[in-house]
């Protein structure tokens, strides 16, 4: 492949990224705009307001979603009805809570399918069924019935997010090392004498790398998924309740710049996951 036709393809990449990442506020700031309820504020009722307090509480009733995205290139989040607070500040305090999080849990579920993989591959087949059996049960599990049990269990947000993460990575990386092993520079470390360590290590990890980093990219992804629900359940003052509580309170100007901070992770996650695979196919 040449430079040129990287430049482009990286270009076409950035420029589709962006284009999803507009569509994506955009019709999520439309489905608040257009639900029923949108702008209703029941404190206008009270009859002991002023016209100057009314008028202040039906200031962001006609705020439509292209004047919300076109506020927001400008540097303006504006201010959150919801939780009383500008919609920057809200992001700049809870955005660390959700970063560590998400952090934690991705490094624990990581070492845990590590462990998983490696008592596949290393260990009697008796041994390998623990493994299948748990990453099959907490597959089966809803996020935030997960959730709802770490609550319950005392345990911290990161371990809600890694219960979530585990069996999907465990069974992915599980599949990628399942798919080489009949592959001939495999069985040609095996014919030679290759200890079984050196064979999972050398003919299996290596040469599955770009795809095991495509993983790790998309599990960015699945990590923002979980922590949603983990956050808004554990009451964990963190992006994902800001989110639970943003859609509840049908906060469009809190809604739009958290979508616009969702959907830019996601489409990154993706092109970073579309650069590693294709390392594998170069």
């Amino acid at each position: 492949m040449t430079l040129n036709s990287r430049v482009s393809r990286a270009l076409h990449g950035i420029a589709g990224g962006s284009a999803t990442v507009a569509a994506g506020v955009l019709l999520a700031s439309l489905l608040v705009w257009l639900a029923p309820g949108y702008g209703i504020d029941e404190r206008e009722a009270d009859p002991t307001l002023s016209d100057a307090t009314l008028a202040r509480l039906t200031a962001d009733r006609d705020r439509s979603p292209v004047t919300v995205l076109r506020k927001m290139l400008h540097g303006d989040f504006g201010y959150s009805t919801t939780l009383q607070a500008p919609v920057g500040s809200l992001i700049a305090e809870r955005g660390p809570v959700t970063l560590q999080s998400v952090s934690s849990g991705f490094a624990i579920a990581w070492t845990g399918a590590a462990i998983g993989v490696s008592l596949v591959f290393w260990l009697a087949p008796c041994a390998r069924l623990l493994p299948d059996l748990l990453a099959a049960v907490l597959l089966a599990v809803p996020a935030a019935l997960v959730s709802v049990a770490a609550f319950l269990a005392g345990a911290p947000v990161p371990a809600a997010i890694a219960l979530a993460l585990f069996p999907r990575l465990y069974l992915f990386a599980r599949n990628i090392l399942r798919s080489m092993e009949s592959q001939l520079h495999v069985l040609h470390a095996r014919a030679h004498g290759l200890s079984g360590r050196g064979v999972f290590q050398h003919a299996l990890i290596r040469p599955a790398l770009p795809e095991l980093a495509a993983l790790a990219a998309v599990s960015i992804r699945m990590a923002l998924g979980a922590v949603i629900p983990a956050e808004a359940i554990c009451d964990s003052p963190g992006l994902g309740q800001l989110a639970w509580k943003a859609t509840l309170g049908r906060d469009l100007a809190l809604l739009a710049p958290l979508t616009l901070l969702m959907t830019g992770i996601t489409v990154f996650a993706n092109m970073l996951s579309g650069m590693c695979a294709g390392g594998r196919t170069r």
